[in-house]
């Protein structure tokens, strides 16, 4: 994974509430590359292997990127008080950083929701946040690559608690045996953190992951969360359909116990890949917390 620093400095006030940046970095994204892309080629048949556009939001999901948008703070934002958030790459999409920044860049012709607005940098982080390369500086591009991170060597507490506080900080909607979990289970958890990673590897690394999933279903098995927080929904326009559709999912709170010690470097990978429905604007985010 490469965790990609991005700072959007508004040229005038620009209001844009936290729970609809990922979904509206997510759109502007791929309408500039929509617009970009080898569209007449690409209906013509042929070339469909080479089409961008069509790689990274035409093939399967899990796509290989995600937007992270910082969380809290007003809805207002300006010169003073710009938009950060960050560009999750994972595998094969890592060496595609310089076109995601070259779009990033185009934003400043195209504005964020009719707003204009400058790239002005772009930071490539270590696993604590406290390394990295300037791939963007005072927005230019520095040609430096990103730091490329090893979950094998993803930090984390060497204990193993018996229980488990997850934060989700995001609306996180998740099915497990086609039944919405209202507030995830831990099964739930375990079993998309599986899935994606497994299909992320396979898309995006062109391997396959090495896991018993049957094993670690059970291994989850008849855990039940204590839990506060609330169900969430908003709607957003889809342009493609040109309707409005819900988002939604839980945000809160859910203490799980107990926790299989086999289970902990799963969880520890899903608070960084999120889980769940609508991924790449941000959602399913979540954070171990201290019991």
């Amino acid at each position: 994974m490469a965790r990609l620093r991005c700072e959007l400095r508004p040229v005038t006030t620009l209001t844009l509430a936290e729970e609809h940046r990922g979904e509206k970095l997510y759109g502007a994204f791929k309408t500039i590359l929509y617009r970009g892309s080898c569209l007449s080629r690409c209906n013509s048949g042929g070339h469909r292997s080479d089409c961008l556009y069509a790689m990274l939001f035409e093939s399967q999901d899990p796509k290989g990127f995600l937007f992270r948008p910082s969380l809290g703070g007003p809805a207002e934002l300006s010169p003073r008080r710009p938009l950060v958030f960050e560009l999750r790459l994972f595998g094969q999409a890592i060496s595609m950083a310089p076109l995601f920044i070259d779009i990033l860049k185009r934003l400043e012709k195209h504005g964020l929701e009719d707003r204009a607005v400058e790239l002005t940098s772009v930071r490539s982080l270590d696993w604590l946040g406290t390394r990295a390369h300037l791939l963007v500086d005072e927005g230019r591009p520095t040609g430096e690559d990103p730091l490329p991170l090893d979950f094998g060597q993803m930090p984390g507490e060497d204990a193993t608690p018996r229980s488990a506080r997850l934060e989700y900080l995001t609306p996180t909607y998740v099915k497990h045996h086609r039944l919405v979990q209202r507030v995830p289970t831990l099964q739930a958890v375990v079993c998309r953190i599986r899935d994606r990673l497994a299909r992320l590897c396979q898309l995006w690394e062109g391997q396959e992951w090495q896991a018993d999933g049957a094993a670690i279903e059970a291994l989850a098995a008849n855990v039940r969360p204590l839990h506060t927080g609330q169900w969430l929904e908003h709607k957003r326009h889809s342009t493609r359909t040109d309707r409005q559709m819900p988002v939604e999912g839980f945000r809160g709170t859910a203490t799980y116990e107990p926790v299989s010690p086999a289970l902990w470097p799963l969880l520890r990978i899903g608070q960084e890949i999120h889980i769940g429905q609508h991924v790449v604007w941000g959602n399913g985010m979540y954070r171990i917390g201290v019991n």
